[in-house]
């Protein structure tokens, strides 16, 4: 088994509350989705590439608006696979 280390992602946040916020969800996305470091880096080229896909599909899952993640996100996961 290789060494457990934690990395960084810089947040910027209003204040302290949300900085504590945003934690709390960053260690729960991290447990959820199970990030090791050969997924991290094998996934590299396509996050690099298809920055834009990735961006919008974030905006539609954060407005939290369902209607319209069912209408946006299947056209922003077909341009992830292009």
């Amino acid at each position: 088994m290789g060494f457990n280390r934690k990395l960084y992602v810089i947040v910027n946040c209003e204040n302290k509350a949300e900085e504590i916020e945003a934690q709390k969800t960053l260690d729960k996305v991290s447990a959820i989705l199970g990030i090791n470091a050969q997924n991290l880096i094998a996934a590299a080229p396509i996050i690099e590439k298809k920055q834009v896909e990735f961006r919008k599909l974030f905006n539609v899952i954060a407005t939290g608006n369902k209607v319209e993640m069912v209408k946006a996100a299947p056209g922003i996961i077909a341009g992830l696979l292009r």
